[in-house]
């Protein structure tokens, strides 16, 4: 079974695939938890959230991937995390600009 994860989204599945298409900018951020066999997929749009709990924000998305794990039995010491994207897609744009 194929889960698509959308923009702003984190998804947690024990059986089937995890699945996100597009990120250029945005970044997409795995964890599996190995002992349970299974995994959470993010993606997501900006890098802080201010406050706000959502996987639309990376420092957010973690946490929710992360705690998603836990409430199926997951220990996050034996979780291993992937992310990928970041693409810079304006020239004029840099890591600096954006204060990342």
């Amino acid at each position: 079974m194929e889960i698509v994860v959308g923009i702003g989204e984190a998804k947690v599945s024990r059986a089937g695939v995890l699945k996100t298409i597009g990120l250029g900018s945005c970044l997409g951020i795995a964890i599996y938890e190995m002992k349970l066999k299974a995994g959470a997929l993010a993606h997501a749009m900006l890098p802080k959230s201010n406050g706000l709990k959502s996987a639309k924000y990376v420092d957010s998305a973690i946490g929710i991937s992360v705690e998603a794990l836990e409430n199926l039995g997951g220990d996050r010491r034996n979780m291993v995390a992937k992310i990928a994207g970041g693409a810079q897609i304006f020239k004029h744009l840099t890591l600096e600009n954006l204060k990342i």
